[in-house]
């Protein structure tokens, strides 16, 4: 099997399994969620909760194994005074009032955790458009005049012994293979000299290679030959290349970081997993959101009823 077909074959197993991962853990949570929030709304934390707002200790029921068994390693640690319960006198007037005032405070970190998933949710989203682009761009993004794009392959990496004129002439630009480069413009043939790094365009495929030479036929046409300073020598189609395929010099910006993470979030599973990401972060925020309100709306009913107990007594 040829290995374009095995590598081919193994990309589309690997977007099979993100996709899997992605919609496993969201009907989990789901699930999880929606049991939470029916075991909340039928009263099997009330205790709990009661416990938590009166001060009074909380002694999981016995059925609960080892919610019981971490109970009892926590009292065994618990200090005198954590351990001794409110006075009477103590608490609240009133448990609904008292209530109010928490959700009063714990909304200003809600707030606060609201903008911290909006901005994480921007930034993924920002980082799913950006990649989309590139990918869309030919793997090239247009700014300003110039253009960033990523080296898939190490022609540009070392030197091979052939190519005496890099030593010669102290050309130390070498740039590493999935580094993101920058590429200027050239507006005029004379732009371009002898040994620049340059972008070309042959068959839809950007190459960056130096050039090694330029001629000027009889008719003033003026073409460049390219060659990888890893390469023993010149390509067939670099032998004769015009100033229309040049997309630009090599500006000196090369990051390699930015390039392997770029080439990665371009790619099918890249994206595939971006989108993954997003969806299972927005299905966390709603569940969370759901779980919380239950859990409110049964303070709001327990908290009634302590106050009704209190004026009964």
């Amino acid at each position: 099997m040829p290995s374009n077909e095995v590598a081919n074959i193994a990309i589309g197993v690997a977007i099979v399994v993100v996709i899997c991962i992605a919609i496993t853990f969201t009907i989990l949570y789901f699930a999880y969620a929606t049991y939470k929030r029916a075991h909340i709304n039928n009263g099997h934390e009330d205790e709990k909760i009661k416990a938590a707002m009166t001060g009074e200790e909380y002694v999981p029921p016995k059925s609960q194994k080892w919610a019981t068994r971490w109970h009892n390693f926590k009292k065994k640690f618990k200090s005198s005074k954590t351990s001794k319960k409110v006075k009477e006198s103590e608490k609240p007037i009133s448990y609904l009032v008292e209530l109010k005032k928490e959700e009063k405070k714990a909304s200003i970190f809600r707030v606060l955790h609201i903008v911290a998933f909006s901005l994480v949710s921007l930034i993924l989203v920002i980082v799913l458009i950006f990649s989309s682009l590139y990918r869309a761009g030919g793997q090239v993004l247009y700014i300003n005049g110039s253009a960033l794009l990523t080296i898939q392959t190490g022609s540009m990496e070392e030197i091979h012994p052939n190519n005496t004129y890099i030593e010669e002439n102290n050309l130390t630009n070498q740039i590493d293979r999935f580094a993101l480069i920058g590429v200027d413009k050239v507006r005029e043939e004379s732009d371009l000299k002898l040994y620049d790094v340059a972008a070309f365009s042959h068959e839809n495929v950007i190459y960056v290679h130096r050039i090694v030479d330029i001629k000027v036929d009889e008719e003033g046409v003026t073409s460049y030959t390219f060659r990888g300073d890893a390469n023993a020598s010149s390509l067939s189609f670099e032998l004769d290349v015009k100033f229309e395929q040049i997309l630009g010099v090599y500006n000196g910006f090369h990051n390699v970081f930015l390039g392997a993470m770029l080439t990665y979030l371009q790619s099918n599973i890249g994206i595939i997993s971006l989108c993954a990401g997003i969806l299972f972060l927005i299905n966390l925020e709603v569940q969370e959101d759901l779980i919380n309100a239950t859990y409110k709306k049964r303070k709001k009913y327990i908290a009634r009823n302590l106050d009704l107990e209190r004026k009964r007594q």
